[in-house]
């Protein structure tokens, strides 16, 4: 057999041209010359057009240099040119999460079901994603059928002042917002920080400006939940950047704690290595009363990459070995979850489950103590694009998030936004909030005390809170439909129920 013979089977094109153009380029990429070689690679697929090999060796290139739009045309050039050849299977893999990113769900299940066929008999570990894929295509299909209502509306100026923000959290009375702010779009300039600004009237924010001194460091300050009284903060810290180290961290990042007396955060705490682990620990979400937080990690032990664990502080004042949410964590990741104020509402974003692509945002819900199977909170809450935070308040009413767009090559632009939520994905409980005063009737000196919350029906305790030690202000989360009574404790003060 000839050498001739011998590259006709080699390759899709017995274009002599064609094949001399592909081997200086194989030639090429050996030496490490990738620009050269590309240049061979286009005179390749010129001579023929038909030449598979140079069209699927082009777009994993360029797929490695990041250009994706160029990557993509050529894989499709590769499965025109050649589409039922089992060589070029990861074409159609390729190109069937391509158009999934595009919310192209047609094709993409096209792409993913021409990749199970030509799999077949050559097993493939890729063969579990697409059949995920092609689940969320019919999927979508379905969701888009029946739109919610949904008209997100940009947060007003001087919100959305900085090159990104994202994670927001509003206190039970909706005056106090923070999120997470980079201020330089700078390369290698990512620090992050916690940002806070107060709605003194409907709509009508004030300048957002660092938390605290006392929090906000050279490293990153991120990802954080406060409680329904705006006394309590948690949120995730991490140590490194340029080789410099401020905090004491046991992993890559941990959650930390930080504590409001009048308009003074204290200097946070590190949760301790009971609940800190020396992986990833982030994305903090703490319950109303500020004695339960749920976050995200990718420990040992978990089911997926990452997984949701949650802690409780004790009578002790001590927060308990984290334990998994394995009724709802998947082989894939679960991320950024939000415990509604009425303890019982847990949204969170997934890779995991059915959806319209990507990471989806899912509610669930705990009946008789477990947590029922999540629901997808629909388009177009959810798109094909990544949905991976959300924060809804106390009445259920108003949603909180952000949108990432992409500018460009390498850009993303992050903007906070409001929303209407649909009645639909409300808790099916509505929370409200109490708030005053602790003084002394007579001397009208502010004071810190214990108050705790009753159920009159039930005759059980559901919570207790302190007011401030400096202003003397308290306020705690009521769910409605029952009667309650407050009881308000100090030392040296006669015991008052209202």
């Amino acid at each position: 057999m000839s050498y001739s013979s011998l590259q006709a089977q080699r390759y899709s094109t017995t274009s002599k041209k064609a094949i001399k153009y592909y081997e200086n380029a194989e030639n090429l990429f050996r030496a490490r010359q990738f620009d050269d070689a590309v240049k061979e690679l286009k005179k390749a697929v010129k001579a023929d057009n038909n030449f598979a090999e140079a069209h699927f060796k082009l777009a994993t290139t360029y797929q490695l240099f990041q250009e994706y739009m160029l990557s993509f045309e050529c894989f499709k050039n590769t499965v025109k040119a050649s589409p039922d050849a089992p060589k070029f299977k990861n074409a159609h893999y390729q190109l069937a999460w391509f158009y999934l990113k595009e919310g192209n769900y047609e094709e993409a299940k096209k792409a993913g079901e021409q990749f199970l066929i030509l799999s077949d008999k050559t097993p493939d570990k890729n063969i579990e994603n697409i059949k995920k894929l092609i689940i969320d295509c019919n999927f979508a299909k379905e969701a888009m059928k029946n739109p919610l209502p949904f008209q997100p509306k940009l947060l007003p100026n001087p919100l959305n002042q900085f090159f990104l923000q994202y994670f927001p959290a509003i206190t039970a009375d909706q005056k106090m917002l923070i999120f997470t702010a980079r201020k330089s779009e700078k390369r290698g300039d990512d620090d992050e920080n916690l940002m806070v600004s107060y709605q003194n009237e409907p709509d009508k924010w004030t300048n957002p400006k660092s938390i605290s001194v006392n929090i906000n460091t050279e490293m990153n300050e991120g990802t954080a939940s406060i409680s329904a009284d705006g006394k309590v903060l948690v949120f995730t810290a991490c140590n490194e950047r340029g080789g410099k180290s401020i905090r004491d961290i046991y992993g890559e990042c941990d959650i930390f704690i930080s504590y409001k007396t009048g308009e003074d955060w204290s200097t946070p705490e590190n949760l301790g290595a009971v609940v800190n682990s020396r992986n990833w620990d982030s994305q903090p979400t703490l319950s109303a009363d500020g004695k339960v937080i749920y976050f995200v990690s990718n420990r040992t032990g978990g089911k997926g990459g990452r997984d949701i664990w949650v802690t409780k502080k004790g009578e002790d004042g001590k927060w308990s070995a984290p334990e998994n949410l394995d009724t709802i964590n998947t082989n894939k990741d679960e991320v950024s979850p939000f415990i509604h104020p009425d303890g019982k509402t847990l949204f969170f974003s997934s890779a995991g489950y059915e959806g319209l692509g990507g990471y989806d945002l899912y509610k669930t819900e705990k009946i008789n103590k477990q947590w029922i199977k999540p629901q997808n909170l629909g388009y177009p809450i959810n798109t094909h694009q990544d949905e991976l935070a959300l924060f809804l308040t106390a009445d259920g009413q108003k949603g909180y998030y952000s949108i990432d767009k992409n500018l460009g090559r390498k850009e993303l632009s992050s903007l906070l936004y409001v929303f209407d939520v649909p009645q639909s994905i409300q808790p099916k409980q509505k929370s409200n909030f109490v708030k005053g005063i602790v003084y002394d009737a007579k001397t009208k000196e502010k004071l810190g005390s214990t108050i705790d919350l009753f159920d009159i029906n039930e005759k059980t305790k559901l919570a207790s809170t302190s007011s401030d030690a400096k202003n003397g202000d308290y306020m705690i989360v009521i769910t409605e439909g029952s009667e309650y009574a407050l009881e308000v404790h100090k030392k040296g003060y006669a015991f008052k129920s209202m």
